[in-house]
């Protein structure tokens, strides 16, 4: 069984690479006609598609900027974890909260009829961190 520093490591790497894709995100979001769009496999695999269609905001707010908020804040419980076991659970309940969103986009994606290949790497890194964070909040309640 991993430890609970491995696994804090581990969430802290994730929040960093969820970062910058969420950075990519956002700039697709703003510069889709940019020729940037890396992840375009064909016609129906664009996140710029993705990233501007009408899914792509929640409340006026580019859902790439939400996730950079969101691997933020999943960094800060992390570091916090390193000293004290004091938010586990608030680890634990902001994954929930992640999964939540990942479930919506997967949705949005199946009603767009198209894949963001990058907004699937952030979907696995939130379902990844999701695990770990439920591991931590278990160990912690024993």
């Amino acid at each position: 069984m991993l430890k609970r520093k491995t696994i804090l490591y581990i969430v802290l790497i994730i929040s960093f690479i969820g970062i910058l894709l969420s950075g990519y995100l956002t700039y697709t979001h703003y510069y889709p006609e940019s020729g940037s769009d890396v992840c375009i496999v064909g016609e129906e695999d664009s996140c710029s598609l993705v990233t501007t269609s009408s899914y792509a905001k929640i409340f006026g707010i580019p859902v790439a900027i939400l996730g950079i908020l969101w691997f933020l804040m999943l960094g800060f419980l992390t570091i916090t974890l390193f000293t004290s076991k004091k938010y586990v659970r608030e680890l634990f309940s902001w994954n929930v909260f992640g999964i939540i969103f990942v479930a919506y986009f997967i949705f949005a994606e199946i009603q767009l009829k198209t894949i963001c290949i990058m907004c699937t790497y952030v979907h696995i890194l939130t379902v990844i961190s999701f695990v770990l964070s439920y591991i931590l909040w278990k160990k912690a309640k024993q």
